[in-house]
């Protein structure tokens, strides 16, 4: 891997969102003065750097380069409307009955908009797709992650009596289903979902020991365990490609992440990095593509981006 540390000139800031396969890096850029930081919705590729769309906000985007967000419409307060945009074209999501500010938090390749609306004292979310609106409603469960796939299927975590719970749920059947831990962990937490409605996630001990793997249907199958005399890390997040490469990141211990190409195998992404600057924190990676590169934050260096290369022959 490679490691690219150029911020584009012109950017104070610039918040990386998601990274697609041929490398384009979706991102916010923030130019700021005294009283007040303006966004703007761009693109980076190759060390350049482009303007897309002014006073907006890039959360995510899909791989046809359609990018998931919001138009700030009020900069002194940040109140934004969750809107879409398509390679030059902006499509506002209408408010929803008393929204005061909302915005997407992910879109899917097939355009299916998971969106955030709150009213200034709860939340709510929605799928949003060609005008049409469907409600997720967990009550009266506490909602921790939440993620949608191509086909409309939901999954995440949901705190239940004191423990957190895994879950699967179909918006068109409104069948809800949990995805237990391993019966030797008392709590399971589900951060992705696949096209094969695979759910990534935990089995885990909280401070102790953690399963890292996915649920194929109810069965959870181990990729790696963590949080042993072997392997004391604990880690927090986990992303995941289509060709099923897993990162474990948000680890506050190590402050680094892990690759886990195949089961029972983690790789500390640090000893693959090429010239990274000193100091460099590899303990935050935002996005993964199915290439294998990524991008992160380093709150001493900055946004990243890893380029995975070629393997030698």
């Amino acid at each position: 891997m490679s490691f690219d540390p150029s911020v584009p000139a012109g950017f104070l800031f610039l918040d990386p969102a998601k990274i697609d396969n041929d490398r384009t890096v979706y991102a916010t850029a923030y130019a700021c003065d005294e009283v007040l930081c303006i966004p703007s919705v761009a693109t980076y590729q190759g060390g350049v750097a482009k303007i897309l769309h002014q006073n907006a906000v890039a959360y995510t985007a899909n791989a046809h380069g359609v990018i998931g967000g919001s138009v700030v419409l009020d900069l002194a307060n940040f109140v934004e409307q969750a809107a879409i945009f398509d390679h030059g074209d902006i499509k506002l999501i209408p408010r929803t009955q008393g929204e005061v500010s909302s915005r997407i938090l992910r879109l899917t390749d097939t355009g299916i908009a998971l969106v955030r609306s709150d009213d200034g004292i709860d939340s709510t979310l929605y799928l949003y797709k060609n005008g049409h609106s469907t409600k997720l409603d967990f009550t009266p469960y506490g909602l921790v992650f939440l993620d949608v796939n191509d086909g409309g299927m939901v999954a995440g975590t949901l705190y239940i009596n004191g423990q957190y719970r895994a879950f699967r749920f179909n918006p068109s059947s409104g069948k809800l289903g949990l995805l237990n831990p391993q019966d030797t962990e008392p709590d399971s937490w589900g951060l992705h979902i696949n096209r094969s409605n695979d759910v990534l996630g935990y089995s885990f001990i909280s401070g102790g020991l953690e399963r890292i793997g996915m649920w194929r249907n109810e069965k959870f199958l181990t990729s790696f365990v963590e949080g042993t005399p072997q392997y004391p890390t604990i880690s927090n997040y986990l992303l995941w490609n289509s060709n099923g490469l897993i990162v474990i990141t948000y680890s506050r211990q190590d402050r680094t992440s892990y690759l886990v190409p195949s089961p029972g195998v983690r790789l500390n992404i640090a000893d693959l990095v090429e010239g990274a600057p000193p100091g460099l924190r590899l303990d935050f990676i935002h996005g993964l593509n199915d290439r294998g590169d990524m991008i992160g934050f380093d709150f001493n260096v900055g946004p990243f981006m890893l380029e995975r290369l070629p393997n030698p022959q």
